[in-house]
């Protein structure tokens, strides 16, 4: 039943991501990634943000590229061999496919947790349960964020540190030593009480391999995210202890092996940092693999002053984690994206993301302090984990930063989970907590899946749909005189990308917020360039419908209403509820707010 129970809840996952949701979280799901990597690989227009500038770059687009770029180039192929035009790529396949792969992926997070659990002697179904019933990963693991891959990378590290040393020791799996006949588990050789007990108290070491993967998995994740290293420095920490400073081996042989495995693990760190920043740097045009080959070779075999040369290729390479700290320690860089109080983490953020499962958190915490000397006597693998400091370190540090958002937050999920399963037993699981996590889960999916921004995906599809078809025409026809403006106000970013746009024809402005001035004069603009060719220019303007009466009166332009979508709500922008009592009956006065909810695309005459 309980497998059962678990398969449905993925197949929710994976199917919903297909269908897709419609819901619009935040730009960076984005302008991050697939964008990005849309716009090289299907050599469409694309909007590269900030982030992405080749002179101080803060962001690689290795990770975005192993992920989503298989995904563009078989869309691209498949495209191809499309018999006749229109191109049979569409938009709702370039936002499918991408999600799809993380829908996929976020099973490693599911086998992680489910082989710690089983691990800590927890509740494994209980924590397939509450994985599988968060809309943590209903929504943000199903979508493109970079901080969704920071997960997928954090939990493949934690699943390779917390199972490395169940075998670290062969003492902490004997039973204590009272004299009596014992056996050496999973071998079944019986020791006398004067075998020399040394030979239990040997230690076995995690392999190169697993030590080499660990490595890769922090530099992978730091590049991705240099963030990431908040996440997993008390996690490695809590390894180098647990499988060298409680090991029963002398001091001389625990340093030893403490020396040759941290050298493995930053050697494989070191190498998987050099062939990132190489990446990087041949991406963002410093460099090409062939012309770095020459200048080492140059620099070896020709130049007599070999340090400056070599420093001056080392100059040459762009290191994008740096870049990223040095920009994200300067307050006023932070500003430009929102200041928010240092307890925002804690007392909303948290609770946002995880709903009743923070109570774990912090009733371990406590029982943490209340018990802290006799807990740090008997640390294991088996039971002490410490999950509730894995939490709440991280969580500590990113409060220092003034820009605070709960996607920052999501790779805690494997930890808050594995810490809740450690406090609820499945014997314990009440009846309150089920309805609670199911209601709070249920209500923020579809807030996230499905309201919040609701109508933009669709519609740009629609208007992708539309567009293509249009110019499909004007170009069988030999017609090139119209041009099309697509004005987003009041919205969050209209990804560019949905629009596989490679035409001339077609013009997409984004002014935000309330940004009456700007809509006015390019509709000016527009108009003027109207009336001196021979173009006809179509201009439509997507706007919400809590707006729209607002702009309306505004602008003082003329406009017909071509369509709307619901739902679509804009925090920024909420709907007045003041209509329900103002209208003369209820019906009407639902109607008023459903409009409100909607999105509004209007030609402007």
């Amino acid at each position: 039943m309980e497998l059962l129970i678990w398969g449905l809840l993925v197949a929710i996952r994976i199917g919903w991501s297909y269908l897709p949701q419609n819901g619009y979280i935040h730009p960076d799901e984005f302008f991050q990634t697939v964008e990005i990597v849309a716009g090289d690989i299907l050599d469409v227009s694309a909007y590269r943000t900030w982030e992405f500038n080749v002179t101080d770059p803060i962001r690689s687009p290795i990770m975005p590229y192993a992920l989503y770029g298989p995904v563009f180039h078989a869309l691209k192929y498949l495209n191809s061999l499309s018999a006749s035009p229109p191109p049979s790529l569409t938009a709702s396949q370039v936002l499918r496919y991408p999600r799809l792969v993380m829908a996929v992926l976020s099973l490693v997070i599911d086998f992680s947790v489910y082989i710690i659990a089983r691990k800590i002697t927890a509740s494994m179904k209980l924590s397939l349960f509450f994985l599988g019933s968060s809309y943590v990963m209903l929504t943000y693991q199903c979508r493109t964020f970079t901080n969704s891959i920071e997960t997928l990378i954090f939990t493949s590290l934690l699943y390779m540190i917390l199972t490395s040393t169940n075998v670290t020791c062969k003492h902490e799996q004997e039973a204590s030593f009272e004299g009596k006949t014992r056996k050496e588990k999973g071998k079944g050789k019986e020791l006398a009480s004067g075998d020399d007990i040394s030979a239990v108290n040997s230690c076995v070491y995690p392999s190169y391999t697993r030590l080499v993967l660990i490595g890769f998995l922090t530099m992978v994740g730091f590049f991705n995210r240099p963030t990431f290293l908040i996440f997993a420095f008390l996690p490695l920490l809590w390894y180098l202890f647990k499988v060298y400073i409680a090991t029963a081996d002398s001091a001389s042989v625990k340093l030893i092996a403490f020396l040759k495995d941290i050298s493995l693990i930053g050697f494989a760190a070191f190498v998987t940092f050099c062939i990132l920043c190489t990446l990087d740097s041949i991406y963002y045009g410093k460099f090409t693999f062939e012309s770095l080959i020459h200048d080492i070779s140059d620099c070896l075999f020709i130049h007599s002053h070999k340090y400056q040369c070599f420093n001056e290729i080392l100059a040459s390479f762009v290191i994008t984690p740096r870049n990223f700290v040095m920009y994200n320690v300067k307050k006023d860089n932070l500003a430009k994206h929102g200041l928010h109080p240092f307890y925002l983490h804690l007392v909303v953020n948290l609770p946002l993301l995880f709903g009743p499962l923070v109570y774990y958190i912090l009733s371990m915490l406590f029982s943490r302090v209340k018990y802290f000397f006799t807990r740090m006597a008997s640390i294991h693998l088996s039971s002490q984990v410490p999950f509730d400091l894995f939490l709440l370190v991280p969580v500590l540090f990113f409060s220092i930063f003034p820009h605070q958002e709960p996607r920052f937050l999501v790779p805690l999920l494997p930890l808050v989970i594995l810490n809740a399963v450690q406090c609820v037993g499945e014997k314990t699981f009440s009846k309150f907590l089920l309805v609670f996590w199911i209601s709070f889960n249920l209500v923020l999916s579809l807030f996230y899946g499905i309201l919040h921004q609701g109508s933009i995906v669709p519609c740009i599809t629609d208007l992708q749909e539309d567009f293509h078809n249009e110019v499909h025409s004007l170009v069988k026809e030999n017609h090139s005189n119209v041009s099309y403006h697509f004005l987003f106000s009041n919205t969050y970013m209209p990804p560019r990308y949905l629009f596989l746009n490679k035409s001339p024809f077609l013009e997409i402005i984004d002014f935000m917020g309330d940004n009456y001035q700007g809509i006015r004069s390019t509709i000016t603009r527009i108009k003027s360039k109207d009336s001196v060719t021979v173009k006809d220019e179509v201009i439509i303007l997507i706007l919400p419908g809590a707006v729209f009466n607002r702009v309306k009166y505004k602008i003082k332009v003329d406009m017909n209403i071509l369509n709307t979508y619901f739902p679509h709500l804009s925090l920024e922008d909420p709907p007045d509820l003041k209509v329900l009592t103002k209208a003369k009956d209820w019906q009407t006065g639902l109607l008023d707010l459903m409009d409100q909810l909607s999105l509004f695309v209007v030609q402007i005459e």
